[in-house]
């Protein structure tokens, strides 16, 4: 009985030096990891441009008081501007489109040849704008409204009209810019698969795209366009917009 325990010791002692080997074994190894791969990219920018015609024109305008008192000067210029509106409704325009952007004060001075200048009375003036989006009208149209506004308020006894031009209205320039950046992007993606087919390697995905802010200048009548239209002679033209998208993108290559 006592030689089996002795055997039964010599085994676990055997066993368990075995498993301390092992573990010493183990933990004297060193595991390397695997590199990473490396993302081959290939960037390229992309260019896009939508054309459309505008749906939008506006009209600049002054009205202009002037009185000993800058009381009796702010109530010419708001007679001035009553009497416009009621001008516009008259000739088929809608007077909400009429808008006040800015009321400024300012004195007037007789300046004599000596001595101090001599304060003579105010001047008030209203900055008015005129805007009208007119969806689905043509071009001539489109130019012909805004010569209208010009010859009503010129009639209506506005002093002065120093600004017409065309654009777009908001959701015109938002589908315009779609239109833009999908011609980028696929500008974007040809140019990537051109450069990587000569190259041997394939057009894998998109790791990362930048899209640059898009632009397009309002169309700005002359100023001697603008002077034939005070005239009675309305010849304003509403030419195509431009819109310009940019995207950079940087392609996944392999």
């Amino acid at each position: 009985m006592l030689q089996e325990r002795r055997k039964l010791i010599s085994v676990i002692v055997v066993a368990l030096a075995v498993v301390g080997a092992l573990a010493f074994a183990s933990s004297s190894m060193t595991t390397k990891a695997e590199a990473p791969t490396e993302t081959k990219t290939l960037s390229v920018t992309g260019n896009g441009v939508a054309v459309s015609y505008p749906d939008t024109y506006l009209v600049w305008l002054n009205v202009v008081g002037e009185d000993v008192t800058s009381q009796g000067a702010m109530e010419k210029a708001n007679a001035l501007y009553e009497a416009l509106s009621s001008a516009l409704e008259a000739g088929g325009y809608n007077s909400t489109c009429l808008t006040l952007s800015s009321v400024n004060v300012y004195p007037v001075y007789y300046y004599p040849k000596e001595g101090q200048p001599v304060l003579t009375g105010y001047r008030v003036v209203f900055g008015l704008q005129y805007r009208e989006t007119t969806e689905g009208a043509s071009p001539k149209v489109l130019g012909t409204r805004a010569a209208g506004v010009v010859q009503v308020a010129v009639s209506a006894g506005v002093n002065e009209v120093y600004g017409v031009s065309f654009t777009l209205s908001d959701a015109s320039a938002s589908s315009l810019k779609e239109q833009a950046l999908a011609a980028a992007s696929t500008d974007a993606r040809q140019k990537a698969q051109t450069v990587a087919s000569s190259l041997g390697v394939q057009v894998l995905g998109v790791k990362s795209a930048q899209v640059v802010d898009s632009y397009y200048p309002p169309i700005l009548v002359s100023r001697d366009a603008l002077a034939g239209a005070q005239g009675g002679q309305p010849e304003f033209t509403a030419g195509p917009i431009s819109l310009t998208a940019r995207v950079d993108v940087a392609f996944i290559i392999g």
